[in-house]
């Protein structure tokens, strides 16, 4: 254990009794206490499994020998604080002479009490953080802490889709269930609505109340967009997907829409889509693009285009990529030039600002080192009818 862990599990354990660790070691720094350790000690209202367990990791690296009164005395919720710092007081000279790689460390660099007091001030600012972390830890391990994936189903085979059976299935799915065997993470994946992870507010896209609310802990299958690293945070991506905004108009075109030139049309733009008007606005070659108005683009709230959304809505077309899943080939043409969208044709999944889950990336990097995710890629073909596009 170094001496940044150890001086950690310290100030978690004081913290974790509601004690002021500076008070407990000495007096002189409780006036550098702000109100993190509930200044003037006292019995705490927390239990004392926590900080026994923290005592126990300390004492790891006295290879057992911490005083047992030492011990009783830091994990008890029923220790006054001037008893408390009477016991660390009378066993300071014992633990400092134990031939520990800890002790032996700190009595080699600081040879005065004064001066490691010093350096846990360090460790103050960032105490709240710290202690947070290892509570959301050890409950996730005590509980076995389930994480929700939500997806929207509209990327269709071989990615995501309903079997003959009625079932979820797909490469985003084995693709899941390989990244949480790898990080022993147990992990669900289920259908979640567009608006639950991202949706239009006004004139911009923010995150979802699902997503906020932590009834997803991720949302998967979506482009990384400009907009979108606004409200979430996003993971690395999956495969390699289209993701360019063309103009879907009725078969046959029989309004005679000029994809080339929109200048005063009104435009439908489907509103979870990152084909929205600001890719719309980044088309060169079509005339009036650079200038869209908002006045002009209506938001639809739908997932599936029908004819009598053009009327109902009084669009001349529909910006939108050009996936099935959301129109009927029999019904609609898609025309004009495609737009692409976002930086890079990429699909991954995001989580709501400062709850990043890095566990998934590292076991997505340690998948594509050891091959399993190649072989997953090779796999889909087999399994759901054609090969994924993995990068």
């Amino acid at each position: 254990m170094s001496i940044p862990h150890v001086t950690i599990v310290l100030l978690c354990a004081a913290a974790l009794r509601g004690v002021n660790a500076f008070e407990i070691y000495n007096p002189v720094y409780t006036g550098m206490d702000d109100g993190l350790f509930h200044p003037g000690g006292g019995p705490a209202s927390r239990g004392s499994i926590l900080p026994t367990l923290l005592i126990r990791a300390m004492d790891g690296d006295l290879e057992g020998r911490l005083p047992n009164s030492l011990t009783s005395a830091l994990s008890s919720r029923r220790v006054p604080v001037p008893l408390l710092r009477a016991v660390i007081s009378r066993h300071m000279p014992e633990i400092q002479t134990q031939e520990s790689g800890f002790f032996r460390s700190i009595m080699a660099s600081r040879h005065t009490q004064e001066t490691m007091l010093r350096d846990l001030v360090l460790f103050k600012m960032t105490l709240s953080e710290m202690g947070k972390a290892f509570l959301r830890g050890a409950v996730e391990q005590k509980e076995g802490r389930k994480y929700t994936f939500g997806t929207h189903l509209q990327v269709g085979k071989p990615y995501e889709y309903i079997d003959e059976h009625g079932r979820l299935t797909g490469f985003l799915f084995d693709f899941i269930d390989e990244v949480c065997k790898v990080a022993k993470r147990n992990c669900v994946l289920q259908h979640s609505p567009f608006y639950d992870c991202n949706f239009v507010q006004g004139e911009h896209l923010a995150a979802g109340k699902g997503l906020l609310s932590g009834k997803y802990d991720m949302c998967l299958s979506w482009f990384n967009t400009s907009e979108r690293r606004l409200s979430v945070s996003f993971t690395q991506p999956f495969w390699s997907f289209q993701n360019s905004g063309s103009f879907l108009v009725k078969k046959g075109n029989p309004d005679n829409f000029n994809p080339n030139d929109i200048e005063g049309e009104k435009i439908g733009f489907i509103h979870h889509l990152s084909s929205n008007p600001t890719c719309l606005r980044t088309a060169k070659s079509i005339v009036g693009a650079h200038s869209f108005s908002d006045e002009n683009a209506v938001v639809l709230e739908v997932l599936n285009v029908i004819p009598k959304d053009f009327e109902t809505n009084k669009v001349e077309a529909v910006f939108m990529y050009p996936s099935t899943n959301l129109y009927n080939p029999d019904e609609f043409d898609i025309i004009g030039e495609a737009v692409p969208c976002s930086e890079k044709a990429e699909l991954g999944g995001f989580t709501r600002k400062g709850y990043e889950l890095k566990w998934f990336d590292e076991a997505f990097e340690e998948m594509k080192k050891s091959g399993k995710y190649y072989k997953l890629c090779k796999e889909t073909e087999r399994k759901h009818g054609s090969r994924a596009s993995c990068l």
